[in-house]
């Protein structure tokens, strides 16, 4: 019954971040924890919340809101300002996983197709997981916020194109390069054109139009739905249309009554729902079935994000502190990932364990990162000497 599903996922959010309060730390880590235990009683047969699809597209919903609240604080010049140092670091976080995760693949004895599919699996970095944090520490409007989201999407765009690629390539053993190409274009048009001529055409129009609170908040969740049915037509995640939808927004007259909108619909309902339904992703087997192979992937995945995206970050002239931050912030996945690895069990790809294994690296990345995040940003001492971390879903996200 989806009402008996969906007041169990409310309850588990709500639960999660009373208890994530408590002991200090972001929300997302309460509702993603509540969703393991749901997902982890499924294992023993303890079924609190059946399959449902509506469930899991009433996430995907949140997600979109989550990124375009995201876009909607974030600035276009300073994300403009920051665009080569986030390029650097999102090149570094892709490559340096990528390579690693093939290398322990082929060390541990798998072909060729799995080493290059467990290395794709560990490249694209979790953008809602990102915004949620930085949204609840109240720097998602500060310049390393802004540094954070850029290096974020450049690096899940890089990772949708290399998934794309090899996911055709393994199931039909074809360098597909054409595709690849058309699908790059496509996506440098798509940028272009929302963030120049999209950017134009939306401050001109929010000089001409008023529109009450309740009107404005329906037209930009129809413009953020809009862009994202573009973006994932072309190719890329829907939630990455979303924020280049809160984006060109943000640059108009909408956006300070946008911001405040938004933030409530999806903080209250949508939001929390994703993140609990993607900790229900995660089953007591994955870690039971762990071998010394998965233990590998999680620290791959790990220091392969930390090194390669601070990297990037450092050669930039930025400092250690803020290099190490960025870092950290690239660690969750929680996406493309298991995007993955569903193509990988229907084309008989992938075995049991490499499944768990994956499994396991998702969710070990997706729960290390708030506390880290939060531990690393008080250490560079630019939070907000009033935050307080899992805030009141009624306070305003600055």
């Amino acid at each position: 019954m989806f009402a008996l599903d969906l007041l169990v996922v409310l309850l588990a959010a709500f639960v999660g971040r009373v208890l994530s309060k408590r002991l200090g730390q972001p929300a997302i880590l309460g509702e993603i924890a509540m969703g393991m235990v749901i997902g982890s009683l499924a294992s023993f047969d303890v079924i609190l919340v059946g399959s449902s699809e509506t469930l899991n597209d009433l996430g995907n919903a949140g997600a979109l809101i989550l990124l375009f609240s995201a876009g909607l604080v974030t600035s276009l010049d300073e994300l403009k300002r920051l665009g080569k140092p986030s390029l650097a670091s999102a090149f570094g976080g892709v490559v340096l996983p990528f390579v690693l995760g093939y290398i322990a693949s082929i060390w541990f004895g798998y072909s060729n197709t799995v080493a290059l599919l467990v290395g794709t699996g560990l490249v694209a970095t979790s953008v809602g997981v990102n915004a949620e944090i930085l949204s609840e520490l109240r720097v998602l409007r500060s310049w390393l916020g802004t540094l954070i989201m850029a290096t974020a999407i450049a690096d899940d765009v890089i990772g949708i194109l290399i998934v794309s690629f090899m996911i055709s390539f393994a199931t039909s053993g074809v360098m597909p390069i054409s595709e690849t190409l058309i699908v790059l274009a496509l996506t440098v048009a798509f940028f272009v054109l929302s963030l120049w001529l999209g950017v134009r055409l939306v401050k001109n129009l929010s000089r001409r139009v008023r529109l009450g609170r309740y009107d404005l908040l329906l037209a930009g969740i129809i413009f953020a739905v809009a862009v994202g049915i573009v973006a994932d037509a072309i190719g890329l995640a829907m939630m990455i249309g979303g924020f280049v939808a809160g984006l060109m927004l943000g640059q108009s007259d909408f956006s300070p009554r946008l911001i405040q909108e938004s933030t409530l619909v999806g903080e209250s309902f949508f939001v929390p729902i994703f993140f609990v339904t993607t900790g229900m992703g995660f089953r007591f087997h994955a870690i039971v079935d762990a071998s010394a192979f998965a233990a590998v992937i999680v620290v791959v995945a790990i220091l392969g994000k930390m090194i390669g995206c601070g990297l990037g970050i450092r050669l930039s002239g930025f400092s250690r502190a803020e290099s190490a931050v960025v870092g950290i912030a690239m660690v969750p996945r929680a996406g493309i990932e298991l995007v993955l690895i569903k193509l990988g069990l229907d084309a008989g790809i992938f075995g049991d364990h490499v499944v768990s294994s994956l499994l396991l690296m998702v969710i070990v990345t997706t729960m290390l990162t708030p506390p880290l995040l939060n531990f690393a940003l008080r250490r560079l001492d630019i939070l907000p000497r009033d935050v307080q971390i899992g805030r009141d879903s009624n306070e305003e996200i600055d």
